[in-house]
């Protein structure tokens, strides 16, 4: 074969490998598990794929292969097969948590009983089967679960320690390389994670190789976590020194130096690997860094507190009394706005993990990976290691977007203090076109309608029409007040009801006669959620597809009563959908069938300008121009 056939077969196959490394492990790993012996049996590998929920074909190649390589090939074939069906039952489905095991502990007692014809003691020996099976099999889920608990998930990682090390054990003709292994486990598993989940991995990693090797793994992992809040260096010092005095008390001089070659090797391996291999198993620095968090609780209860004094002390209906409802207003605002700030700061555990663990397995090293936000994500990775980054901006945004469960934006790379900063955000899931259209009543120089868009804090679009009292200069004046009120809180990521509440309140303590009509639509574009809210206003239309619908609620306009008492109507955005928001100037008196009539023709129109146009134009047709009339017209756009 010529060298450029030669390089072209070996691109070819790293290009594959590099296509289905995620296949490839999970096949390897199986095979891997499952050619480790155990007594006379090869639990492990049947304990992994039942374990498993994706890769079910690839994981039964690999299992029948083991069982071929095993003994015992015809009945753990017949098993193999058995729990292909079943996994294939229950494919994508959640399943009980003691599901598992059991499944384990029957396929294993099939095998168990396939084995009497070998005699009493053969039983006796491979009783075990039928504990460690179903045993490992729990602890596996625990590390494939990305939604399991931190200690649980270390329980499953360091079980899988313990398989792949007595695979190496069986694997390797030399005493020394095994233990150098285990004390690179250690040495990792201690500097990363501290003593105690130190301690576990290097003690488990140690127990493939009998009682002393767990006992080296342990204390040299737990000695070692123990000062490495002092220095890195100092840490595997200690450690190698307390590792290798319990290793003379347990073989004493006759291997000691075979167990100091060990230590030695295992020392260079690590600092030599150190920044090319990150153990993502062993880190227990927490994936979420804590953030100090601010609270404004505190004067959410202060004014919550003098509302209710207020009341208490204060004549019915006097002025006092909406001054208290103003406080309770502000209260509620406030702690409104807290809830919302906790929720979209709160760092999302399961996707931090998930996070991590994909971006590990494509080859991103970061120090700490955190995703935070309920409607809307951010993932931050710090300290990334850009040099070694063989992902594109889009195989980034394409990777994020699949574990998240949202469309993310392209990766934003930030220069900071210690090194890189990665940054990714969702994206929305639509964009908003809109446009707008009005006149005042006739005779009328200013408009007593306000008409508002505006975007709110977080990726909210807001739109509003306020229809003030009577028309001119007064009407304009009363509903530019309500209009301005609601737009600064919304802006600034208000809560709707607690703004509307505020906006009611202080119309209601003003000393002249003022109220305002709230037409209010508010579209959160990440999560596609829309609420329509109506004070008093006129009726409003939505579009989807072939079809109208008229929006409507009597309620009362904004400032007459104390409490308001506004309708909101919440419907699932749909790409295409558009909403038409009217003052009553258009519709007038019964006017409402005509308008919806109207559109109904214009249900091919995809111009937010021309139908705002024609609905203006329609409408002073219709009333004689006798009221202020104000149009919105809102298409809704995936983004």
């Amino acid at each position: 074969m010529k060298k450029t056939e030669l390089k072209k077969a070996l691109s070819l196959v790293l290009l594959l490998a590099k296509k289905y490394k995620t296949q490839i492990i999970a096949f390897a790993a199986v095979f891997i598990f499952g050619i480790v012996p155990l007594g006379n049996g090869y639990p492990f590998g049947f304990a992994l794929y039942i374990a498993m929920d994706s890769y079910i074909g690839l994981g039964f190649g690999a299992l029948c292969l083991s069982t071929v390589v095993g003994d015992g090939p015809l009945m753990g074939i017949s098993v193999a097969i058995g729990l292909f069906a079943y996994k294939k039952l229950w494919e994508g489905s959640r399943q009980k948590p003691y599901a598992k095991p059991l499944v384990a502990l029957t396929a294993m007692s099939f095998i168990w009983v396939s084995g009497i014809g070998n005699g009493a003691y053969t039983m006796a020996q491979s009783a075990s089967w039928l504990v460690i099976t179903p045993l490992f099999t729990m602890l596996y889920s625990f590390a494939l679960d990305s939604e399991c608990k931190k200690i649980m998930r270390h329980g499953g990682f360091s079980a899988m320690v313990f398989t792949v090390m007595l695979f190496v054990g069986r694997l390797s003709p030399f005493l020394w390389f095994s233990y150098g292994m285990t004390l690179l486990i250690a040495f990792s598993a201690a500097v990363k994670g501290g003593m105690l989940y130190g301690g576990l991995y290097g003690f488990l990693a140690g127990l493939s190789l009998g009682t002393g090797g767990a006992a080296i793994g342990g204390v040299t992992a737990f000695v070692c976590g123990l000062f490495s809040v002092v220095s890195e260096k100092c840490a595997l010092l200690c450690g190698t020194v307390a590792g290798f005095c319990t290793g003379f008390y347990f073989f004493g001089l006759k291997n000691g130096f075979s167990l100091f070659f060990s230590f030695v090797a295992a020392g260079i391996a690590y600092f030599a690997l150190k920044d090319k291999l990150v153990l993502l198993p062993f880190e227990t620095i927490p994936v979420n860094p804590h953030v100090k968090e601010r609270s404004d609780s505190g004067f959410a209860e202060a004014f919550f507190a003098i509302s209710q004094t207020a009341r208490k002390n204060a004549p019915h209906e006097s002025e006092a009394i909406r001054t208290a409802d103003q406080y309770a207003g502000i209260s509620t605002l406030l702690t409104a706005a807290e809830e919302k700030r906790i929720t979209e700061e709160h760092t999302d555990e399961a996707l931090s993990s998930k996070a991590a663990a994909l971006l590990f397995g494509a080859g991103v090293r970061a120090e700490s990976i955190k995703v935070t936000g309920g409607r809307k994500k951010l993932l931050i990775a710090e300290n990334v290691e850009v040099d070694r980054l063989a992902l594109s901006s889009a195989e980034l945004k394409q990777l994020m977007s699949v574990a998240l469960g949202c469309t993310m934006k392209e990766p934003v790379f930030q220069p900071c203090s210690e090194g890189v900063r990665l940054v990714m955000e969702s994206a929305p899931r639509f964009r908003i076109e809109c446009s707008r259209n009005g006149c005042p009543k006739k005779g009328e120089e200013i408009s007593g309608d306000t008409v508002s868009f505006f975007s709110g804090e977080g990726g909210y679009f807001y739109a509003l029409i306020s229809d003030g009292m009577g028309s001119g200069k007064a009407a304009a004046e009363c509903s530019r007040l309500a209009g301005m009120f609601l737009e600064k809180l919304l802006s600034a990521g208000a809560d709707r009801r607690a703004a509307l509440s505020l906006l009611n309140g202080f119309l209601a303590s003003r000393k002249d006669e003022v109220f305002a009509t709230v037409d209010l639509f508010e579209a959160d574009l990440y999560t596609g959620k829309g609420v329509l809210v109506k004070a008093g206003a006129a009726p409003s239309f939505i579009m989807r597809g072939d079809a109208c619908r008229r929006l409507e609620s009597a309620t009362a306009p904004a400032g007459i009563i104390r409490d308001v008492r506004a309708e909101q109507l919440s419907f699932e955005l749909m790409d295409g959908d558009t909403l038409i928001m009217v003052s009553d100037g258009i519709s007038g008196e019964g006017g409402c069938e005509e308008t919806e009539a109207l559109l109904s023709k214009l249900k091919e129109e995809r111009s937010t300008a021309v139908l705002a146009d024609t609905l203006l134009a329609h409408g002073a047709r219709c009333t004689g121009n006798k009221d202020d009339m104000s149009v919105c017209v809102i298409k809704v756009i995936a983004a």
